[in-house]
């Protein structure tokens, strides 16, 4: 006879009903919600189905090791049916395999679940130890070993510590359950095994990057001398501000302000620290004199900067460097597996101003005068000054990204990486400039960098970033709104669509809009936190790879995604794009595009993506596919010949794939 029977390994109480992450090497007997598997049993063997998750498979199909080793090896005479081997049934009591992971800074003893696509705790445990952290809605339904339907209360996102990185994770909240699980998604983002001697999991070591640090701790005694508290020097050349054409020879002289009384004791303590360094000197006279503002750091001293905004900075001329974006910087980290970052040591005062420039940066204190023998932080052309002079040094050496102080370096591998290392700490030693230590990353499977969350699967969002979004409160007023919508957009890349969604949002930025928060704006307002919490990676731009420009639009808005085609014909997004300014009724008062039809409205952003303003796509050597027929006006199809001749055109030049 043939009986049917569920089988799940005994802790496997959650299977996702239609998870889009689910792994390929899940066993896939019968549908996706219910899988079977046929027995076959003669009247010796009786089949015991018990909901117990707790029973052993030795009671649940009550076998005597006698009738094991009998049916050990069963032929089918079932059509559809499977074979089952008895073969390792044993009745020895094996404990679960266990991983101590560091979940919101609170040690969590969590069991492995190969069975299950996601990571899970108990409405108990969640109130316990978790209460204060926000649960998100989820609209999914899981299916225990036996079918029962199971609905999440929410979804928790979890800071993960795991071997000295951290991880912004989706740990569900059930509401019953054991233990802590942790799943197939978290178990291949942490990359772990399992040591099934030992009972618990151990860190997948790349051949490419072994565990053994001598190599890099080598290196780093190598230029011990560059690791160190005290400010640098560059050698290279002194630092010259330029006066503008609006400077008519009349230097602005302003007393210094009144300083709070509990800032007084941390502005002397820092004043006092730059003058030993040599950064700071006091002076008896000058024509300049700029009072301060002290700036109250997350360890609680203070920065001095100048307020130079009122006096020399609008006589300076800013420079014409140019500051890199951070996509041209993120395109560099192709190919990467781990990643340094490092951080210089009081940046800006290691470069020397000349006689002249020191004169005009003059500081007005409760103490008195003081000139600048470095570049201080506050004047306007510091920025690009100091970006010219980093990327003059290091800017010729491969896989390194440099945003003003924060470099970050990788490589294709471990011994490419640590020659890149040695190339830039070279550099920066001969330079006369110094790293402070104990703020930099060697080596690691991510950083945060700029921002964003940066791995060898690409680029997501830095946790701490998305956690102040989430936490900021309601604006009351357009500054505030307009605070809030630049924070937002810093990751639009991650967020399709955002122009429509914002679109309720951005109205209330018109000069001649009445304030008025009210259910669509509370409704957008939640709606852009809830899609800042996702899990969503930006591949790293590969130029050996095609790309797919996919275009969208709507009455209020127009985007588009593009993606890289991988080998195995998926595409992954390179990241998503809005064109706010030219076309899109967002964040403007220009609506030439609001009465055209959708496939009318998608060409300017194919324009926009394709007339050389996106090093993403520019020269790109694939043919286009334009699936737009059509466009509509008046509700009449008319052919799309008419606007095409010429677009079509300008389109071909890059030669993209198109979906508009």
């Amino acid at each position: 006879t043939c009986r049917r029977g569920h089988i799940s390994n005994r802790n496997h109480y959650m299977r996702g009903e239609s998870s889009e992450n689910q792994v390929e090497d899940e066993l896939s007997y019968g549908s996706d919600t219910e899988q079977e598997i046929l027995f076959h049993v003669d009247n010796e063997v009786k089949v015991q189905v018990d909901e117990d998750p707790n029973l052993d498979l030795d009671v649940l199909f009550n076998i005597s090791e006698e009738n094991a080793e009998k049916y050990k090896s069963v032929e089918s005479n079932c059509n559809g049916s499977h074979e089952v081997n008895f073969n390792n049934m044993s009745k020895t009591k094996v404990n679960p395999i266990t991983i101590k992971l560091l979940i919101e800074n609170k040690i969590v003893d969590f069991q492995v679940d190969t069975g299950s696509n996601i990571s899970a705790v108990s409405k108990e445990f969640y109130v316990k130890f978790f209460k204060g952290n926000r649960l998100f809605t989820t609209n999914d339904i899981f299916r225990s070993y036996v079918g029962d339907s199971i609905v999440p209360i929410g979804i928790m996102k979890a800071q993960v510590k795991w071997k000295g990185n951290v991880y912004s994770l989706d740990l569900y909240v059930v509401p019953n359950g054991g233990p802590p699980i942790i799943g197939r998604v978290w178990l291949k983002k942490l990359k772990v095994n399992i040591d099934f001697e030992g009972n618990h999991v151990n860190l997948i070591c790349n051949s490419a990057f072994k565990n053994d640090d001598s190599d890099l701790n080598n290196l780093l005694k190598k230029f011990d001398s560059i690791f160190t508290e005290k400010v640098g020097l560059y050698n290279k050349e002194k630092l010259h501000l330029e006066m503008n054409e609006n400077f008519k020879g009349n230097p602005i002289f302003l007393k210094h302000r009144p300083l709070a009384y509990a800032l007084k004791s941390k502005v002397d303590l820092e004043l006092n620290k730059l003058i030993n360094e040599g950064i700071l000197e006091e002076v008896p006279y000058s024509d300049w004199a700029t009072p301060i503002v002290p700036i109250l750091k997350k360890d609680g001293s203070v920065r001095i900067c100048g307020d130079y905004k009122v006096t020399v900075n609008k006589f300076l001329k800013d420079g014409s460097f140019p500051i890199p974006k951070v996509e041209d910087i993120f395109s560099k980290f192709c190919g990467g597996q781990q990643f340094t970052k490092l951080d210089l040591s009081m940046a800006y005062q290691q470069l020397e101003l000349d006689e002249e420039s020191k004169l005009i940066t003059t500081i007005s204190t409760h103490r008195g005068l003081f000139k600048y023998n470095r570049l201080p932080y506050g004047v306007k052309p510091a920025a690009k000054k100091f970006q010219k002079m980093i990327t003059k040094l290091l800017g010729n050496i491969e896989n390194v990204g440099i945003f003003f102080d924060d470099i970050c370096i990788t490589g294709k591998n471990r011994v490419e990486h640590l020659k890149t290392l040695e190339q830039v700490l070279n550099k920066l030693k001969d330079a006369g400039l110094t790293l402070k230590k104990n703020k930099c990353a060697f080596l690691k499977d991510s950083v945060t960098y700029l921002g964003h969350k940066i791995d060898s699967e690409g680029i997501s969002m830095s946790i701490d970033k998305i956690e102040a979004i989430q936490k900021a409160p309601k604006p009351e007023n357009v500054k505030e709104l307009k605070a809030f919508l630049g924070t937002v957009n810093y990751y639009a890349k991650f967020l399709p669509n955002l122009s429509t969604l914002l679109q309720p949002l951005y109205k209330l930025l018109k000069h001649d809009q009445k304030w008025e928060w009210y259910e669509e704006q509370v409704r957008v307002f939640r709606k852009v936190k809830e899609l800042l919490t996702s899990e969503q990676i930006l591949v790293h731009y590969n130029p050996k790879l095609e790309l797919h420009l996919n275009t969208d639009a709507s009455p209020v808005g127009i985007g588009g995604v593009i993606a890289h085609i991988l080998p195995n014909g998926d595409m992954e997004i390179v990241k998503n794009s809005v064109i706010e300014k030219e076309h899109s009724i967002v964040n403007t008062d220009n609506i030439v595009h609001c009465n055209e039809a959708t496939t009318q409205r998608d060409k300017p952003i194919v324009e926009n993506k394709t007339d050389s303003t996106d090093p993403t796509i520019v020269s790109k050597d694939i043919e286009p596919s334009l699936t737009s027929q059509s466009t509509v006006k008046n509700n009449n199809v008319e052919p799309i010949t008419e606007i095409t001749l010429r677009r079509s055109e300008r389109i071909r030049k890059p030669k993209i794939i198109y979906d508009v």
